[in-house]
């Protein structure tokens, strides 16, 4: 009897003295044993190292070719002949399509035509009249004031005996029509002289010099549907689509031939406004395509958006070569992009940091006494924060901070690499 009530007491001694340890630990009071001895919290800590930070954004999106063109003819007409077919390899100003051609033919001779006459025009009005024509025109002056000269004299005559009514009227009629054909003639050849001398209008040659435009913009457009019956490529690339049939119709609005260019391919993504401030072009970024999961792959930043679409993302284009052609439009990729560097700099593990009045603290243990600390906090990646208030090899608290007050005493049970 006597030995069970000694070990109810001794029960009853460790469930108080239990109870006496739990209370101030779970109220972060320090405590002391009966004793007054001081109690020690375990922690674990970490050091403060050196470390180089990157600032990754990664964006998803797919690839596209650099370029994509959809061929269509300039003139409408028949198919005479095809010279490619899809996945044919093709340079600038290859021949794609060519169509019947012999009447746009016809009309660029009828048109060359028209425009030789038109400057055969042109270039006799600028000459003028040719000797033998200025010599004609002297000669038939000349005869004209022989003429007239003689018309005059009798003229002359007539007038006296007329006057004095020696002439009868019939005669006098005749004499006066004669003189005045004579007169006529004399001033008609000395005008056509005068013409002959002078050349053409200036409203001539205005007119001569306006038909050779006209006819000059006539026959470069002949030429021109002449020439577009042979549908060329616009740019260098690999056809991916052909739609044309020789002996078919096609026309104006017609898709002949899609040409793609994939000598480079682009990753387009879009960003969001916190991020898109961050990226610019030029920027190197490292693509991981779904297909291609083991190559590392580089790309530059080749546009960055001005505006946000609808959806309030900036789209942007990530340019990547691809001479061997391995990467093919319409693959998915992930881009990472390094927007912000910190080399060398004094990190501590995110998990250190605490809130204490609205700032960031953290507990640095010297000796066997965790201070609390406040910090500034830097650029953080992946669980490491760059920090400034702690000096490199500092040990911090990063488990069992919670129990802790500053000031107060701590046992490390474990350091963290």
């Amino acid at each position: 009897m006597f030995k069970l009530i000694i070990v109810t007491s001794v029960l009853v001694l460790a469930i108080v003295v239990g109870v006496s340890w739990y209370l101030p630990i779970s109220r972060n009071v320090e405590v002391t044993s009966n004793y007054g001895e001081e109690i020690y919290f375990p922690v674990s800590v970490a050091l403060a190292k050196l470390q180089s930070l990157d600032e990754v954004l990664t964006f998803h999106g797919t690839l596209a070719p650099k370029a994509q063109v959809i061929v269509v003819p300039k003139v409408p007409g028949r198919v005479a002949k095809v010279h490619v077919q899809v996945g044919d390899s093709i340079r600038k100003g290859n021949v794609l399509v060519e169509l019947e051609a012999h009447e746009l033919r016809l009309q660029m001779q009828q048109a060359q035509a028209g425009l030789a006459m038109a400057q055969a025009n042109l270039d006799r009005a600028l000459a003028g009249a040719r000797p033998a024509e200025i010599e004609q025109a002297q000669a038939n002056f000349e005869q004209a004031q022989a003429s007239y000269k003689n018309v005059s004299v009798t003229y002359e005559r007539a007038v006296h005996l007329y006057e004095q009514g020696v002439m009868s009227g019939k005669d006098w009629d005749a004499i006066t029509a004669q003189y005045t054909v004579a007169s006529a003639q004399l001033r008609g050849a000395e005008k056509a002289m005068e013409l002959v001398h002078l050349g053409a209008r200036v409203e001539d040659i205005a007119a001569a010099r306006a038909s050779v435009a006209q006819g000059q913009a006539v026959y470069e457009l002949a030429r021109l549907s002449y020439e577009n019956a042979r549908i060329s490529a616009p740019i260098s690339g690999v056809v991916s689509r052909l739609n044309a049939d020789v002996g078919g119709m096609v026309g104006t609005g017609t898709m002949v031939v899609t040409i793609v260019d994939s000598s480079s391919v682009r990753l387009q993504v879009s960003v969001g406004e916190v991020d898109v401030v961050k990226i610019r072009p030029g920027q190197q970024v490292q693509v991981l395509l779904n297909a291609l999961p083991n190559q590392e792959i580089t790309g530059v930043v080749a546009t960055v958006a001005p505006a946000a679409e609808q959806g309030g993302l900036f789209p942007i284009t990530i340019e990547i070569s691809n001479e061997e052609g391995q990467f093919k439009p319409g693959m998915y990729g992930t881009a990472h992009i390094v927007v912000r560097q910190e080399i060398d700099v004094v990190t501590i593990p995110t998990r250190a940091i605490s809130s204490h009045n609205g700032a960031p603290h953290v507990y640095r243990v010297f000796a066997d006494t965790a201070d609390l600390v406040p910090v500034s906090l830097g650029l953080q990646v992946q669980g490491s924060v760059e920090v400034q208030g702690v000096a490199l090899g500092d040990q911090v608290v990063v488990a069992g901070q919670n129990n802790l007050r500053p000031g107060g005493r701590v046992r490390v049970t474990r350091t963290e690499e």
